[in-house]
């Protein structure tokens, strides 16, 4: 009877068996070589490379005079079938031969979930946390089985950009997995709503590859202005981490890199400098105000105002992320930068007036209107020139250096103007008591939907604000 059950299911290969319905002596052979898996790398036993590879021949030498056991599941062991145990238990790479060759006998074993109902795991998903250097090896030969709606529910590839981001899987593992899966780059968990892949791998304190976040963000530009739940993007993250990273004592290359990946996103994407968080409605230079004595971090804040310089007098509603115009750098630099953009503006006004008054005077039979925009032009030239020539010379460039060497490994500190009364000279039109600033910023939006404050919880972004204190 037992044995007319299996050969009826031997017709739908895609349906797992349960031990207890193998025949005995089927049973006992599954038994001893789930049971050898399970305690393989035990603490009393280190596996040297030859146990590895006598493990790996007696699992496939059982799998091919048996097939059907790679359908097989230990009702005993929460459902584990022999992918799953060697998957979980079974962490060294030398093991990996033999996880592909389970999954080339029955692929459709990686979606086979397991484990209690309010936490399901599958093969697929434990393959990304222990075994990351096969993702790319899965993606690009079983794409069907990531395209599964039990993985698009809940995306493997979360998995290995949080181990990426733990440090535990390198970057080059991550890219290859995504230049074989292009779309994963779009997809993000609806329910715990944390961002894409290029947000994601901001997460961690370890340090970014920019290689790899670079080459993400190319791949789906969309991804560099997409928020997370909080509407935090790419940006913000960035600049929340070079400011937490700041405090620690990481290597130099470290603050370097994150530094790097401010700068492309700030000349490449530039709008997202203007881009507003939804909680705290911060803009991502308000994230590093506190921490402008540091070398990397002025870099950065020098170029978010040279971008959007209004931003200098716009608050946020988080306390611990005041204002940019609170601290006495950023004013002073604040002040350069305007210099060097009334003398930008200037040769773009005085460019314009001569083009106009030739285009003017071509349609004039005065000879006044024709003697008048030479002379004009001339002297337009003359001054246009004198205003690049000063904005060639480094002469502003110097003076921003001079202002960050002045400030730099001293503790930041706020205006004397702002201590004293609550007001500076560029705070005209700033109501303190609100979050809000009532200048015309052109400081964008998130559209997002409407979501409930309460929801706010203690996650890395709040932690990393509470360490910038």
């Amino acid at each position: 009877m037992i044995n007319q059950c299996i050969k009826n299911e031997q017709h739908n290969e895609t349906i797992p068996i349960a031990d207890e319905n193998l025949p005995d002596d089927l049973k006992s052979e599954f038994d001893v070589i789930f049971n050898e898996i399970y305690i393989f790398e035990r603490v009393d036993f280190t596996p040297t490379a030859a146990d590895y590879d006598n493990l790996n021949h007696r699992i496939q030498s059982i799998v091919n005079k048996n097939p059907i056991l790679v359908r097989v599941f230990s009702k005993d062991i929460i459902c584990w079938s022999l992918l799953t145990t060697i998957c979980e238990k079974v962490h060294n790479n030398l093991s990996h031969p033999t996880i592909k060759y389970l999954i080339e006998k029955n692929p459709i074993a990686l979606l086979w979930k397991w484990g209690d109902i309010d936490h399901p795991s599958t093969p697929i998903k434990c393959i990304a946390m222990n075994h990351c250097t096969l993702m790319p090896w899965i993606a690009e030969n079983f794409q069907w089985v990531l395209d599964h709606p039990k993985c698009l529910n809940n995306f493997p590839h979360n998995e290995l950009v949080h181990r990426y981001t733990d440090g535990r899987c390198h970057a080059d593992v991550v890219q290859q997995f995504f230049e074989h899966y292009p779309q994963g780059l779009r997809q993000e968990d609806k329910l715990m709503q944390d961002g894409l892949p290029l947000f994601r791998i901001l997460c961690g304190w370890d340090n970014c590859d920019v290689h790899l976040f670079k080459w993400m963000a190319e791949k789906y530009p969309t991804a560099v202005l997409h928020g997370d739940r909080y509407g935090h993007i790419p940006l913000h993250m960035a600049c929340i981490s070079l400011a937490c990273m700041s405090l620690g004592l990481n290597p130099p290359e470290e603050k370097e890199h994150l530094k790097e990946i401010c700068m492309f996103l700030i000349a490449n994407h530039s709008r997202g400098v203007r881009m507003k968080s939804r909680h705290d409605r911060c803009l991502p230079i308000h994230y590093l105000v506190k921490r402008c004595n540091c070398p990397f971090v002025q870099e950065v804040i020098v170029q978010l105002l040279r971008e959007y310089p209004e931003s200098i007098n716009i608050s946020s509603k988080n306390k611990l992320c005041p204002a940019p115009k609170s601290s006495y750098f950023v004013q002073q630099v604040g002040l350069v930068l305007d210099t060097e953009k009334k003398l930008q503006s200037e040769i773009q006004s005085l460019t314009n007036l001569s083009e106009a008054l030739l285009d003017a005077a071509s349609c004039s039979k005065s000879d006044l209107w024709m003697s008048l925009p030479t002379i004009i032009q001339s002297w337009s030239k003359s001054r246009c020139q004198a205003c690049q020539e000063r904005l060639d010379s480094n002469e502003l460039d110097d003076e921003i250096c001079g202002i960050c060497k002045v400030h730099e490994g001293d503790d930041p500190q706020e205006s004397d103007d702002e201590e004293s009364d609550g007001l500076s000279s560029l705070s005209e039109g700033v109501d303190h008591g609100e979050s809000e600033d009532n200048s015309d910023s052109e400081a964008l939006e998130i559209d997002y939907e409407e979501w409930d404050d309460d929801s706010y919880g203690i996650d890395v972004i709040v932690l990393a604000m509470n360490k910038i204190t």
